[in-house]
């Protein structure tokens, strides 16, 4: 949902003579209920941004803001740290790509690109609902005897499981 005239593809972002926020809260009241629709670019907040924006606006709501955690600014790394403390050595670096494959890969690559000839090619499987309600029964059945609370398994979680 957007504001009415909001912005549907990255041309509307670029083009507009008018500053249209890259961040946007748009609110819209009737007489039994409020919609509250929060419309952001990938370029401000990601997912676990997001999530990290919405609980600390419930904290606000809830008049809780002593507990809302302080904003990493744009000069902090909060992951500048990971791995400089490393206790034991990388599992696969005697499988890290060496410069000369690395440059090969490039060369393969740039060639396929531009003779036009692909290095994947796609495939489609279709598997038949009722083998898939089957899976997912199984698995529901295996899953119910440890469970101590309750759960809900969907046929992505049966495939990826």
């Amino acid at each position: 949902m957007r504001p009415p005239g909001g912005p549907e593809q990255l041309t509307d972002y670029l083009n507009r003579q008018d500053d249209r926020p890259i961040l946007g809260l748009y609110i819209l009241s009737f007489t039994d209920s409020t919609l509250v629709t929060l419309s952001c670019s990938h370029v401000v907040l990601d997912e676990g941004g997001r999530k990290s924006f919405l609980e600390a606006w419930s904290l606000v709501l809830q008049g809780r803001i002593s507990e809302v955690p302080p904003l990493h600014g744009y000069r902090d790394d909060p992951l500048a740290i990971l791995g400089s403390n490393a206790t034991e050595s990388y599992l696969h670096k005697g499988k890290l790509m060496t410069t000369r494959q690395t440059a090969r890969f490039v060369v393969r690559t740039l060639y396929h690109y531009l003779t036009g000839k692909s290095l994947s090619e796609s495939r489609m499987i279709c598997i038949p609902a009722p083998f898939v309600a089957q899976l997912r029964a199984r698995a529901m059945s295996e899953l119910a005897s440890e469970a101590k609370e309750p759960f809900w398994l969907s046929a992505g979680d049966v495939f990826c499981g």
